[in-house]
């Protein structure tokens, strides 16, 4: 704030009114207020300067203020009070036209005082004679629920106008023409921008609407809609198909269907009226008692659309609203399927990573649920049943197949996924079989699909429990007995340590799966790599496993892909690495515990009954742990041991010379 001579001169009077103080009450204020070329300062940061307490620097506030508000003092001061209320409340106030000035509840007094932009001076001419800043904005402005103001309208106008504006906004849920606003107001424009910003900021003019930002897509398909209905289809009613393809048409950011048209015309009774079925028009239209049915459009009375075009704004284009937009209009949405519509629609207003945006998007809406592995959809409202019926046929392809056989061979209950029913089921193993009886081997290629296919029903039976399905039992004994004569898993993959050996494992990872598998009871290598944020379809976690295994925290079933039970080894586990994560908030393998849990791994090493594990697998995850781990002063000899190679066996080993071990990695819990 640039001081001008009022300013300069009022200084120069609290100058010599705080002459007559004593030394240490004025030496408080000056540094309170900034004066005298001084930072303002905070009553506490003065306390502290001064090597006295809050409460002691509190009293001699006061006791100063009390002080300077002596008739002899004060009146050497009152003069400068008009000047100072109009210069303080231009430094806060937010200009509407001129109609007049606002300043929002929430960016008042604090905020200025944080950003100081009212000067020290002011602020203590202020506290002098009103006590405080919050005092002095409400005896000298109006205010109303959302915040204070000074007009050239009365306070009697202004407030019914507010009154006014609001039921409108309520009972037009939140869409207003702004010719229906101004009629309301005498047709006061200056008045009624005055309102909008006392009763919301968010209250914004888009076209020849009011409304509230962000727009939702509701409100948006409401004003488009609005516009084509007045500026294309003014003299006469139109059929409901015609203006969602003329909608269509006009926009690539967004699609109706009939379904989504009749909800967005039906929500807003005040802008649009229904005048026979499916036939809508603009608001004046309701009464109408016109045979709708007998007029006949052409397509040449379509003229491309200009005026009635109204592109999203740019400050409501938010990609959670989008996605939620895309899947409320694909329904069953894929991830593939929502990227491609989301490109469409935003142009070049997201230039980084659609996958990352749509991901986040996909992560923070509430009202979406995962009804299959990547497949999305916007969940019913008033606790309405899914219908499943309708998008069954979506998951008939030989991915969404895979998934469910390996997610089955891991354990996972098949009720996981709200569309992993028993009916879907047996549409897979139905679909699968009808594939298989279709494909012809008559070539090579058409023999390899022909295995391939076989190899997909074979693994679906295995995975499948036939005494669930919905079918006749004369049915259901048939393939039980498939199941009993083809059931093999092939989506299996063989587990090799020496392409994972480099893999820096974390004693912090285990800790992280280990609390994972005692919440949910069992683990495997999906669930163990979602909490460590692996690929779902990589094989990462699996030297987790093995060491989990090794410590007895699982028991190891006979293949690395299979469910994993719980050992009694967890708790034991746990319990000794409390203590070491509540004092650091993380653990190592070079900590007291992790040299410890080292140590039990190998006198568990070549113990019997370990399943998929071997106790060569776990030596090479225990070598790199152990040069991981070490300190820098042996960190050489470690190079050195594992470089040479053993001369009893034929065999290299793994460990590289000129290759240093990995790391061990800081992960907070």
């Amino acid at each position: 704030m640039k001081k001008n001579n009022q300013l300069i001169e009022l200084e120069a009077k609290i100058a010599d009114v705080l002459a007559e103080l004593p030394p240490e009450y004025k030496k408080l204020i000056i540094r309170r207020y900034g004066l005298g070329r001084k930072r303002r300062q905070t009553l506490s940061k003065v306390a502290a300067s001064l090597r006295l307490s809050n409460r002691k620097i509190a009293r001699m506030h006061d006791c100063a203020l009390r002080q300077l508000r002596k008739p002899r003092r004060w009146k050497q001061l009152r003069s400068y009070l008009e000047w100072a209320d109009d210069c303080a409340w231009t430094a806060i106030a937010r200009q509407v036209g001129d109609a007049g000035s606002v300043v929002m509840k929430g960016e008042a007094v604090s905020a200025t005082q944080k950003y100081e932009q009212i000067a020290g001076a002011i602020e203590l001419l202020f506290y002098i004679y009103y006590g405080h800043l919050g005092a002095w904005i409400t005896h000298t402005t109006s205010e109303t629920t959302r915040g204070w103001y000074r007009s050239r309208y009365r306070s009697t106008v202004v407030d019914q106008a507010i009154t006014i504006f609001q039921q409108a906004l309520d009972t037009h849920s939140n869409v207003i023409l702004i010719s229906a606003c101004l009629a309301k107001l005498d047709g006061d424009q200056k008045l009624l921008h005055f309102v909008m910003c006392l009763v919301d900021l968010n209250v914004v003019v888009y076209r020849d609407f009011i409304t509230v930002k962000p727009l939702s897509s509701e409100i948006l398909r409401a004003i488009r809609l609005h516009l084509i209905l007045y500026h294309d289809y003014l003299c006469k009613p139109v059929q409901i198909n015609r203006l969602i393809d003329t909608f269509n048409r006009m926009y690539a950011d967004d699609r109706l269907k009939p379904d989504i048209a009749e909800q967005a015309l039906a929500a807003y009774p005040k802008l649009f009226g229904k005048t026979a079925e499916s036939f809508w028009a603009i608001g004046r239209y309701q009464a109408l008692e016109t045979d709708a049915t007998e007029i006949n459009y052409s397509e040449n009375q379509i003229a491309a659309p200009r005026v009635s075009y109204f592109e999203r704004p740019m400050d409501s284009m938010f990609s959670k609203q989008i996605v939620l937009e895309i899947i409320d209009y694909l329904g069953l949405s894929t991830f593939a399927e929502i990227a491609k519509l989301f490109k469409e629609r935003t142009g070049k207003h997201y230039q980084s990573s659609y996958g990352v945006i749509i991901g986040q998007a996909l992560r923070q809406i509430d009202c979406l649920g995962e009804q299959a592995p990547g497949h999305y959809c916007v969940l019913p409202r008033n606790g309405d049943d899914f219908p499943y019926e309708q998008y069954y046929h979506r998951l008939l392809n030989k991915r969404d197949c895979v998934k469910y056989i390996v997610h089955r061979f891991a354990g996972e209950p098949s009720g996981i996924y709200p569309m992993w029913t028993p009916e879907m089921e047996y549409r897979w193993c139905c679909w699968a079989e009808d594939e298989l009886a279709k494909q012809k081997r008559v070539d090579n290629k058409g023999k390899l699909m022909y295995y391939n296919k076989q190899r997909l029903l074979q693994s679906l039976v295995s995975a499948a429990e036939p005494q669930r399905w919905p079918i006749p039992d004369d049915q259901r004994k048939i393939w039980i007995f498939k199941k009993q004569l083809h059931g093999v898993n092939h989506f299996t993959k063989n587990f090799k340590m020496s392409n994972y050996w480099k893999k820096k494992i974390s004693l912090q990872d285990i800790v992280s799966v280990s609390i994972s598998a005692k919440k949910f009871g069992f683990m495997n290598w999906l669930r163990a790599s979602s909490d460590l944020l692996f690929i779902s379809a990589s094989p990462k976690a699996a030297p987790i496993l093995m060491l989990m295994v090794t410590l007895r925290i699982l028991h190891a079933p006979d293949h690395w892909q299979k469910k994993h039970e719980l050992g009694q080894g967890i708790d034991p586990f746990l319990d000794m690495l409390a203590p070491e994560i509540k004092k650091k908030g993380f653990v190592h393998w070079h900590d007291e515990a992790g040299v410890e849990i080292i140590g039990r791994i190998k006198r568990n090493l070549h113990a019997t009954a370990q399943g998929w594990v071997t106790a060569t697998d776990v030596q090479t995850v225990l070598n790199v742990i152990e040069g991981a781990g070490m300190s820098a002063n042996h960190s050489e000899t470690a190079d050195q041991t594992h470089s040479q190679p053993n001369k009893n066996s034929s065999k290299k080993s793994p460990l590289k010379k000129g290759v240093s071990a990995p790391v061990q990695m800081e992960l907070p819990l």
